[in-house]
């Protein structure tokens, strides 16, 4: 079965659309892990800085900053196919 996208005039299959979406999927999932690990991570590392010199506890912007970024760079590339 043959399917027509909307706005193009290639027709792919069925199974091939199934493919697609599952693996557009799989990378949201592969999104959301790394995210909440990384994001984790920086938490948890935060904590540990701060309970030795609680000074830190105010110099966290720049450092979350720079991760957020980092990481949604790495999002584009993980869309993308990497």
């Amino acid at each position: 079965m043959l399917i027509t996208i909307p706005g193009s005039t290639e027709k792919i299959s069925l199974k091939r659309q199934v493919t697609n979406m599952l693996t557009f999927l799989g990378r949201l999932i592969e999104i959301i892990v790394t995210n909440a690990v990384a994001l984790l991570t920086f938490y948890f590392i935060y904590q540990y800085g701060v309970s030795i010199a609680p000074e830190l506890e105010n110099y966290y912007q720049i450092p979350l900053f720079i991760n957020i970024v980092f990481l949604i760079y790495q999002d584009i590339k993980i869309l993308r196919g990497k």
